[in-house]
């Protein structure tokens, strides 16, 4: 299975913060948030739109980056992904599409 280093800098960075004493309790919700938010995406949304999709059928990793979060999360409620998203809870897919734009939800600017 090869490791993605992006993936073990997440893990390294929330267990660094959780036990560095000068990290806020908002700066250790975000570094969870976001290894929780690659895992999610890794199990349930990377053979089609990982960094390695090269088919062309779905929108990659890096095109998605691109959206917002609220996009993201109404194609995973309503919209074309819903099909794909329907057995993941509100929480998990509003943790999808946080990490997918790279940003919070009412956040501006590209992710």
């Amino acid at each position: 299975m090869k490791r993605d280093p992006l993936a073990l800098v997440g893990i390294f960075l929330a267990i660094f913060l959780s036990w560095n004493g000068r990290a806020s309790t908002q700066e250790q919700s975000q570094a969870a948030g976001w290894v929780a938010g690659r895992g999610l995406f890794e199990k349930n949304c990377s053979t089609c739109h990982g960094h390695a999709n090269s088919d062309g059928r779905a929108p990659s990793f890096e095109t998605l980056m691109k959206l917002s979060p609220e996009a993201i999360l109404a194609a995973l409620d309503d919209g074309s992904m819903r099909v794909q998203a329907k057995d993941l809870t509100e929480d998990q897919k509003r943790v999808i599409a946080q990490h997918v734009s790279g940003r919070a939800f009412g956040a501006t600017g590209a992710g």
